[in-house]
Parts: C-alpha cells; structure tokens; sequence
C-alpha cells in the first residue's frame, strides 16, 4: 500500500513539474511573439533616425547567413536629444562585416518608449 502511495505522489510531483515547464515555454514563446510583433510595428510606423555605432557583440554563431548581435546605439532623433539604445538582432552576415564602430545606422524608434529601436531594413 505504502509502494502504491509513494509511486502516485511522484507521478503527481512529475505532473507538477511538467505543468510549471509547459507555462514557462507558453511564457517565453508569447514574449518572443511579442518582441515580432513590436519590431513589425515600429518598421511601420515607427520614426526614422539615424543612430551612431557605440560597440558591436557577436553574441551567436551565424545560422542561415544570418549574424546574432548586440549593438549599443547612440540614436540622434531629428527632434529631440540623442539616446542610447541597446538592440538585439540578425543581420546578414555579410553586412555584419560593414557595421563598425563610430559608424552610422539607419534605425526606427518608438518616440514615446525609446527603449524599442530596430534596425531600418536597409540593415538587416
């Protein structure tokens, strides 16, 4: 009796653990869908502006012809001040060669949450 109990709360601790994994991989795949779908937006409707290299980080090895990257950006508006945006992305591996620092990206932005800059097309 006590080996059928033991059996049943290892099958109910194993449901658990189960249960918490599928929510944390429904978590995680809804905030990458959510990252998509800001980066569409602010392709569309985002404002244009052109933003200075301040350091580029190889972050993954290159899949598909595509480079993962970390790129700190110093975004100078048209109007307003200039700020310093940290960005995420993958650009073709061949551009990854031209982007330097010191030098000049085409970027959109989220005037009222600066915090979402993606590279212009042109880039990627």
């Amino acid at each position: 009796m006590e080996l059928i109990i033991i059996k049943i709360s290892y099958l109910v601790q194993g449901g658990i653990v189960l249960l918490i994994l599928m929510i944390a991989y429904k978590a995680i795949k809804a905030l990458m869908f959510s990252q998509r779908m800001v980066a569409k937006r602010l392709l569309k409707y985002g404002s244009k502006a052109q933003a200075k290299v301040l350091s580029i980080e190889k972050v993954a090895d290159e899949r598909n012809g595509k480079a993962n990257v970390k790129l700190l950006l110093q975004v100078e508006p048209e109007l307003g001040r200039s700020f310093v945006a940290e960005i995420l992305t993958s650009i073709d591996a061949s551009r990854f060669n031209i982007l330097q620092t010191g030098g000049m990206v085409s970027v959109m932005y989220n005037p009222v949450n600066r915090e979402q800059v993606v590279l212009a097309p042109t880039m990627l």
